[in-house]
């Protein structure tokens, strides 16, 4: 098996194993907790591709990432964006152990109180063209850029990523139960960052800028007259204005921290100039923008990083034509990524419209039991089966409020932890499989090195949980 198609091979492996379980297993809901049997549902032909097509329509985020390619390759030309990967470089060179620490601990934070975070795949090439940069190997930089992402959905504190319908369902709120969270979430930082340096310091000299499809030259100013060096003050305020916007953004502030200022700022500016009945200012930024926090989409992001790229081009001089080259180079190369991102999604969509899963886990649980550690398990298998949390949530959450409703707030966090640890390690996890392709990771590469990370975990949070809850 080739490395660089490994993941298509074994999407397509997965696609068709749920095709022959939707001929032999029948199909099922959960109706106010209660298992009932739909008869089946059996998966045609034809239906992969409408699956496809409803992949691609159900999750726009495509859009989202193949305009992060086309910022960057755009990014990638600009002498000023160079520089600035060339300074970072040279500045973490000798710390990237620090680096490595304070880089997932910021993004992993972000992650465990946001609503989205693909969000992160915004900064996730510049890390990643940094560490390349001083010669790390690809797993390396796949945990500079990334691990704050998987570090977050493990450890996920106040934010509503992929559990906002769990909570629906259950009345659990973000902040019940915090003090397990936040347990969970230092135990994922520690371990995942142990195993992360210790690889990198066993990895270095790897020389493997090749693998960043995004990683600039270094830009040679030798000869060059002082007035005509790039300089990167403006790209690095604009940037971190740009960053902070889009960060901002994604983060429920009024479910997750009860702050109503982002709301009502929102509707005061949408109303501060009106002419007759109409509000002007509201008008023109639309009825699609929300206030921060409300957004459930990634099109507020998209349209920032647009700006943000815009802006650095035209300080750089680039021409129009040039722009539009370079946007288009940057999208083609990341279209693998994009390609993985939808067909691994397509597992969410069999999962909801050929809902055999359902009696698997009927099959599996019943209609619940005593220890609620064993939930660990069932989180991690059902999560297996749909694909995403937010699914996951959907198509399961009503069982566990009504199977654990003496304890629903110990129940519905375990089984979420198990379905994140999933979304970590599973061949179904679209978010793991375009992380991964994006730097030519192979899936078996992945699984032999995250292991050990992940029976550490599992085991400590155990143990905690053992002793927290039974003694």
């Amino acid at each position: 098996m080739k490395k660089k198609n490994d993941k298509i091979v074994l999407m397509f492996i997965i696609l068709l194993v749920f095709f022959v379980l939707s001929w032999i297993i029948e199909a099922g809901t959960f109706n106010l907790g209660v298992y009932e049997s739909s008869g089946f549902v059996r998966l045609g032909l034809i239906d992969f591709v409408a699956v496809v097509f409803s992949s691609i329509i159900s999750k726009v985020d495509f859009l989202y990432l193949l305009v992060i390619g086309g910022c960057y390759g755009v990014l990638s030309q600009t002498k000023s964006y160079r520089k600035l990967v060339d300074k970072t470089a040279e500045f973490i060179d000798g710390k990237e152990n620090m680096a490595m620490a304070v880089i997932t601990l910021v993004t992993g934070l972000y992650a465990s109180i946001c609503n989205e975070v693909l969000v992160i795949f915004c900064i996730a090439p510049f890390i990643i063209s940094v560490f390349l940069r001083n010669r790390y190997d690809k797993l390396t930089a796949f945990n500079a850029g990334f691990g704050g992402a998987l570090i977050g959905i493990l450890g996920i504190t106040v934010g509503t990523y992929g559990v906002g319908t769990i909570y629906t369902i259950t009345g659990v709120s973000p902040t019940d139960f915090i003090w397990a969270k936040l347990v969970v979430f230092v135990v994922a930082y520690v371990l995942y960052n142990v195993f992360a340096i210790r690889h990198m310091n066993n990895h270095a000299d790897a020389d493997e800028q090749k693998s960043d499809m995004f990683c600039p030259e270094l830009l040679d100013e030798t000869d060059v007259k002082k007035r005509y060096k790039a300089n990167i003050v403006p790209i690095v305020i604009i940037g971190v204005i740009s960053i902070l916007l889009i960060f901002l953004a994604y983060i429920s502030w009024n479910e997750s921290f009860g702050i109503t200022f982002f709301d009502d700022l929102h509707n005061t500016l949408g109303s501060l100039i009106t002419i007759g009945d109409v509000n002007i200012l509201s008008s023109l930024y639309g009825v699609t923008a929300h206030a921060f926090g409300a957004y459930d989409a990634l099109l507020f992001a998209m349209f920032i990083m647009i700006i943000f790229t815009v802006i650095i081009a035209l300080v750089d001089k680039m021409k129009m034509n040039t722009f539009m080259a370079y946007f288009g180079r940057g999208t083609k190369r990341i279209l693998k990524v994009v390609f993985i991102y939808v067909l691994a999604y397509s597992v969410v969509i069999i999962a909801r419209n050929f809902p055999w899963s359902n009696t698997v886990v009927h099959w599996m649980f019943g209609d619940g039991f005593g220890n609620v550690l064993l939930l660990l398990l069932m989180g991690f298998i059902t999560q297996v089966l749909v694909g995403s949390l937010g699914m996951f949530g959907d198509m399961h959450g009503s069982f566990i409020a009504y199977a654990f409703v003496d304890n629903i707030g110990e129940a519905s966090f375990l089984w979420r932890l198990g379905g994140a640890m999933a979304t970590v390690v599973a061949p179904t996890s679209f978010l793991l499989l375009a992380f991964l392709t994006y730097l030519d990771i192979p899936y078996k590469e992945w699984l032999k090195y995250i292991w050990k990370f992940m029976l550490s975990f599992v085991l400590t949070v155990v143990i905690l949980f053992v002793v927290i809850l039974f003694i």
